[in-house]
């Protein structure tokens, strides 16, 4: 046999052997990461008027953004301004940077610079200031684990642990100092 041809089939093996050995060893590409979920919907400069499960007011709410989460149909919200329908009448009134609403409008939880203030009443608005508030419209309570400062008139109480029956307006704090005064005459 030919040793030219010989020696051309060996290099003709080695190409190929080598072309497998490069093609196996070549880097794996990476999995594409899974892109965030995308929202249902999104709206801006809104006004929603959520109702519970019997049909009644939950709660109002305006913003410049608020955006539907298709896992779990809760809402994520911007700068939203609430008004929550007191038994009194009136209106409990809510502002915040963030917030995020349950599916069923029975949760609303206030994040980042929160101010909650009650109705109009002759001894003065009460207001609540802290930084994460979470409102149970259909029970008629709101709650904060973090520092809490409430103020009425000329009263200043700062506390932790704020737990508030929004229909009686009443409220308990725990670890309190502040400043109380009586009513003007």
């Amino acid at each position: 046999m030919n040793t030219r041809l010989l020696g051309r089939a060996a290099l003709l093996l080695l190409a190929v052997l080598t072309t497998i050995a490069v093609w196996r060893l070549r880097p794996q590409p990476q999995p594409t990461p899974e892109a965030p979920a995308r929202s249902d919907y999104s709206l801006r400069d809104f006004e929603l008027l959520a109702l519970n499960e019997s049909g009644h007011e939950a709660f109002t709410v305006t913003g410049p953004w608020l955006e539907r989460a298709p896992d779990d149909a809760s809402l994520s919200l911007r700068e939203p301004r609430f008004a929550f329908p007191a038994e009194s009448g009136g209106r409990w009134q809510a502002e915040s940077r963030r917030a995020w609403v349950s599916a069923k409008a029975d949760e609303v939880r206030l994040i980042d610079e929160v101010l909650f203030l009650g109705p109009e009443q002759p001894s003065g608005r009460i207001r609540f200031a802290t930084t994460r508030l979470d409102v149970f419209p259909d029970a008629d309570r709101a709650h904060a684990e973090g520092a809490v400062t409430v103020s009425q008139a000329d009263s200043i109480l700062r506390g932790i642990d704020l737990r508030a029956d929004l229909a009686t307006q009443r409220y308990q704090l725990t670890r309190i100092e502040g400043r109380y005064a009586p009513p003007r005459p």
